[in-house]
C-alpha cells in the first residue's frame, strides 16, 4: 500500500509542472502577433519608438511585473502593467539613437507574473546613420483639439555627397500632409525644411501609429522614417454610441435621448439622419451639454432596421454619428 501511495505522489509531483508548464505555453505562445521589428535605417538623434501590442484574449487578468534590454542602444517600458480580459497591453521600445550609431539589434524580455509566471522575448534591431540629422527629434502636434487640425516642422540636415536629395516622402496617415523644401546645399552640407499639416477631420486617438517615410537617391540605403508624436482630443463626446431599438411593433414610436457634452459651449448646427423614420429635436442655444430627443416612427414596414444619425456642430465642423438597429415586427 505504501509503495502505491508513493508512485501517485511521485506521479502527482511529475505531472504538476508539466501542466503549468502547458498552462504558461499556452498563455504566451500567440499573446504577440509580432515578436520582433526592423526600425530600417534611421537619421541620428531622431526619435523611434515602436510598441508590440497585444489584445487580452483570455479570461484572466495580466500583469506585466518587468521588462529588461540585452543592449542600451534600446529602451523598453511597459504601456500598461495590468491587463483586464479584452484589454489591449504592450511594450514600447524606444531607439536610442542619440547614443549609438551603426548596426543595433537588442533582445527584450518582458516577464508576466499572472496569471502564470512567463517570459516572452521580443527583437529589435535598425541602424542609425551618422550622415543625417533630425531637428526637433519627431513630428510632434503635442495635444490638438479634435476639428482644429495643426502644423508643425523639423529640420533634416545631411553631411556628406553634395548631390544627396530627397525625391519624395510618404505619410502612414492619410490625415497628414507634408510640404518639403530644400533650404540649402553646399560645403558637403544638404539642408530641407519639412512642414507636416494635421486636417481638421482627423480622427480622435494617439498619433504615434503613425510616421513618415523619407525616400532619398541614395542607393546604399534609399530611405528613413521620422516619427509622428502627439494626440487628437476628442472635442465632443456622444452617449450612448449606439442604440438597440430591438422588436417594434407595427405604427409604435419609441422615445430615446442622446447626450451630446464637450468641454466648453457649442452650438448643434443641423442633424442628418439616413433613415426618415428616425427624426431629432435639436435646440440653437449654445452650451457645454445638449440633451437630445429622438424618436423612432416604425411605419407599417417589417425588416430590420439599419439607420445613422449624424450631429453638426459649431466646433470646427465636428461630426457626431450615432447607429441605430432593431426591427419591426407584426
Amino acid at each position: 500500500m505504501k509503495n502505491v501511495i508513493a508512485s501517485l505522489s511521485l506521479a502527482a509531483c511529475c505531472l504538476f509542472p508539466v501542466a503549468a508548464e502547458a498552462q504558461t505555453y499556452s498563455f504566451t505562445k500567440d499573446l504577440f502577433s509580432k515578436k520582433s521589428h526592423d526600425f530600417g535605417t534611421v537619421a541620428r538623434a531622431a526619435q523611434i519608438d515602436y510598441v508590440f501590442e497585444f489584445t487580452n484574449n483570455t479570461e484572466n487578468t495580466i500583469e506585466m511585473s518587468s521588462v529588461r534590454t540585452s543592449c542600451n542602444c534600446t529602451t523598453p517600458k511597459v504601456v500598461k502593467r495590468s491587463i483586464k480580459p479584452g484589454e489591449k497591453g504592450g511594450v514600447n521600445c524606444k531607439f536610442n539613437t542619440r547614443s549609438f550609431l551603426g548596426s543595433r539589434r537588442a533582445t527584450v524580455t518582458v516577464t508576466f507574473s499572472r496569471p502564470y509566471f512567463a517570459e516572452v522575448q521580443l527583437e529589435v534591431k535598425g541602424y542609425v546613420r551618422r550622415d543625417i540629422v533630425v531637428h526637433p527629434p519627431a513630428i510632434d502636434f503635442k495635444n490638438v483639439k479634435e476639428g482644429a487640425g495643426g502644423q508643425t516642422k523639423v529640420g533634416i540636415e545631411y553631411a556628406g555627397n553634395e548631390s544627396w536629395k530627397i525625391s519624395n516622402v510618404q505619410s502612414s496617415s492619410k490625415d497628414i500632409e507634408v510640404q518639403l523644401k530644400e533650404t540649402h546645399r553646399g560645403n558637403g552640407l544638404v539642408g530641407y525644411e519639412l512642414v507636416a499639416n494635421l486636417k481638421k477631420n482627423a480622427k480622435p486617438g494617439y498619433l504615434n501609429t503613425f510616421n513618415l517615410t523619407l525616400k532619398t537617391n541614395d542607393n546604399r540605403m534609399n530611405e528613413f522614417p521620422i516619427s509622428i508624436m502627439g494626440k487628437v482630443e476628442e472635442a465632443i463626446s456622444i452617449s450612448p454610441a449606439s442604440i438597440d431599438l430591438a422588436d417594434m411593433k407595427k405604427g409604435e414610436t419609441i422615445s430615446k435621448r442622446i447626450i451630446v457634452k464637450a468641454s466648453e459651449p457649442f452650438q448643434i448646427l443641423s442633424y442628418n439622419s439616413s433613415d426618415d423614420r428616425v427624426q431629432a429635436k435639436i435646440s440653437s442655444t449654445k452650451k457645454k451639454l445638449h440633451i437630445i430627443p429622438v424618436t423612432m416612427k416604425a411605419g407599417e414596414e417589417t425588416g430590420k432596421v439599419n439607420a445613422s444619425l449624424e450631429i453638426v456642430t459649431d466646433m470646427g465642423g465636428v461630426k457626431k454619428k450615432i447607429d441605430f438597429t432593431g426591427s419591426v415586427i407584426d
